[in-house]
């Protein structure tokens, strides 16, 4: 009989067939919001996709366009992406390709007022 730390060995050491990350396409994108300001983000997107994927959005004030140059996905994101997910990186208000004015801090907005949404908080 095999004793519990040489399977656990012998599974450690057999080949693992990782699925491999499907092939991605680059798209720039203009993405409008509430107040009319118009956000440059790139998404890469499985090519052949046929079914509502998830998707990871990173915003950043460091470019989007560095964050994905090409269509080759990152080496961070790839056990994601064999997983199939979109992945679509967002210039913040007023850097690089955005539109608006660039804030490093937003005050809280008045819990009272229905239409105001509250991003600097989960509550």
């Amino acid at each position: 009989m095999m004793s519990y730390t040489a399977a656990l060995l012998a599974l450690l050491a057999a080949p693992v067939h990782a699925r491999q990350a499907p092939e991605y396409e680059r798209r720039e994108l203009t993405i409008p919001v509430r107040d009319g300001t118009r956000l440059h983000a790139i998404a890469l997107l499985p090519k052949d996709a046929r079914e509502p994927l998830p998707i990871l959005l990173i915003r950043t004030p460091f470019s989007a366009a560095n964050h994905f140059p090409s269509a080759e996905l990152p080496p961070a994101y790839r056990a994601l992406g064999s997983d199939g997910y979109i992945f679509v990186v967002e210039d913040i208000r007023g850097r690089f390709g955005s539109e608006g004015t660039y804030v490093t801090s937003r005050p809280q907005r008045d819990p009272r007022d229905a239409r105001g949404t509250d991003e600097s908080t989960d509550a």
